[in-house]
């Protein structure tokens, strides 16, 4: 079987071209795209036609497509990062015999756990992984959040949306925080992903150093050891989200971190606030002791999950 996988995300929109044989996945060619450069995801397909990949499509049997927001039906996609919608239909004039599934991105993210990037994932945490729920979390343009848990015998995934749900500061500093945000993008709810996704790196070093830099710039100052207050905070906010969701799904079969911010800034995870964070629940504490973190530095792993998904609905 050929299997077409895309993320679209609120950056970028990457494709790939996957040959399943005997469950075992192998990556033929992929492609990246930028998802504000074009107007419609109509247009993001006739983009990639165009593409390297471009000569792979004829084969393709079965799709997937991953979207950075909620999915309605299966059928439409609403990203919030990005100006247009994703309607499955729009794949039904270019690949009317494959069959075709439109699912949230970090549903995909949470299928890549179980897919060879799973497998090359960087231990960040050491523990004792057991049959059970496994939790994806992912800061990149946004945060995302989805896990696996096991329906007769096989891992199903599910989606969430809980990056919106609301930010609970939990000390001075944090309370701060919320407040400066609230002022800085004019609403009163600040979400998790508000002090958590990309962006945040920008609002946290104005909050500390009244400043304004970019994502990027305030990356490139972690690197290099300069900013060690907004790594700290970073590194607490990271490690209370991971310990909600392992509580929440009782993740026994680990914690996987995905998303380009924690890829690309791998120290903030080596920082003591991020597992201290972690293990800080008052009553569940031995519990967190036995889950595994881990960290998928893979920048395909989307596309690996989309293509897992596809091979796991077959195998349903």
């Amino acid at each position: 079987m050929v299997i077409l996988s895309a993320d679209i995300g609120g950056t970028n929109s990457r494709f790939a071209v996957f040959s399943a044989n005997g469950g075992a996945l192998s990556l033929l060619g992929s492609t990246w795209l930028q998802s504000k450069d074009v107007e419609s995801f109509k247009i993001l397909l006739e983009k990639v036609q165009q593409s390297s990949i471009a000569n792979l499509l004829d084969k393709v049997e079965s799709i997937v497509i991953a979207g950075a927001g909620p999915v309605e039906k299966g059928e439409v996609c609403s990203p919030p990062n990005i100006p247009w919608k994703i309607y499955k239909s729009d794949l039904n004039l270019q690949f009317p015999r494959a069959s075709k599934y439109l699912i949230n991105d970090f549903l995909a993210q949470a299928y890549s756990s179980i897919s060879q990037c799973g497998n090359e994932a960087i231990v960040v945490k050491a523990g004792l992984k057991k049959e059970g729920a496994i939790g994806v979390i992912g800061a990149g343009t946004g945060l995302g959040k989805a896990y696996l848990n096991l329906v007769n015998g096989n891992y199903v995934g599910f989606p969430s949306e809980g990056g919106h749900a609301p930010f609970a500061p939990r000390n001075s500093a944090e309370f701060n925080f919320l407040e400066f945000l609230q002022n800085k993008v004019g609403r009163k709810q600040i979400s998790w992903e508000d002090v958590s996704a990309g962006r945040s790196f920008s609002y946290l070093y104005e909050f500390l150093f009244k400043k304004e830099l970019s994502p990027a710039e305030v990356s490139g100052l972690l690197k290099a050891g300069e900013a060690d207050q907004v790594a700290e905070i970073y590194a607490r906010i990271m490690g209370r989200i991971c310990m909600a969701f392992a509580l929440e799904l009782l993740a026994t079969g680990g914690i996987y971190i995905a998303g380009g911010v924690l890829a690309k800034n791998r120290t903030i995870l080596e920082n003591p606030a991020f597992l201290e964070a972690f293990l800080g629940s008052p009553t569940q504490k031995e519990l967190l002791k036995d889950i595994p973190i881990y960290l998928i530095d893979n920048e395909n792993s989307g596309l690996w999950g989309g293509a897992q998904y596809a091979l796991s609905h077959i195998s349903v």
